[in-house]
């Protein structure tokens, strides 16, 4: 079985709906009662939010697929994952995982609100726990953020640039009171 992992097309853009419908549908009705599921369907399944998002530059839908049939989708931006679904009987075979990776490979610091079944795969993922769990519309979400290498080595490289400074500073003043010392030992 051959996966596909990509930007999804504008005429797979029903798949993504049909997709997002039917995982909401499955997972939200085990969680929430029936006017939280409707908030939630209202909020993630508006056509026409969807569409002003697909069309936006800021705004990533990765989708994957077999064939041409779409099995999973996650759809984000630069900072945050809004929506993560794999079809039920694609789960657990790495799909989610290379989903997953091959949004966050150009990305730093991405966060994501994640249901508390889903917290060991983030943290699997590079995500850390940034928050205390919450309750909305009767699901129970734990904030996560991702630390990946790369932006460890970025905030690493920020700290040196500040070390290296403070030590400049250091020297700086070391040398004013070398200077000053001599100054005064010539008087």
């Amino acid at each position: 079985m051959e996966i596909d992992i990509r930007i999804v097309k504008p005429n797979e853009f029903n798949q993504v709906i049909n997709l997002l419908r039917k995982s909401i549908n499955k997972y939200m009705t085990s969680i929430c009662t029936e006017d939280n599921k409707k908030a939630l369907e209202q909020r993630f399944l508006n056509k026409d939010r969807l569409k002003n998002r697909f069309n936006s530059k800021s705004w990533y839908f990765y989708g994957a697929f077999i064939k041409d049939k779409l099995i999973g989708i996650l759809i984000g931006n630069n900072h945050y994952i809004e929506l993560f679904f794999i079809e039920e009987d694609y789960q657990g075979l790495g799909i989610g995982n290379k989903l997953l990776f091959e949004f966050l490979k150009d990305k730093n610091n991405i966060g994501i609100y994640s249901l508390n079944s889903a917290i060991s795969f983030y943290k699997k993922m590079g995500f850390i726990s940034i928050g205390e769990e919450k309750n909305e519309k009767g699901m129970k979400i734990t904030p996560m953020v991702q630390q990946n290498e790369k932006a460890n080595i970025s905030a690493t490289k920020k700290k040196l640039e500040k070390y290296k400074t403070k030590l400049a500073i250091i020297q700086k003043m070391k040398n004013k009171q070398e200077i000053n010392q001599s100054k005064q030992n010539h008087l």
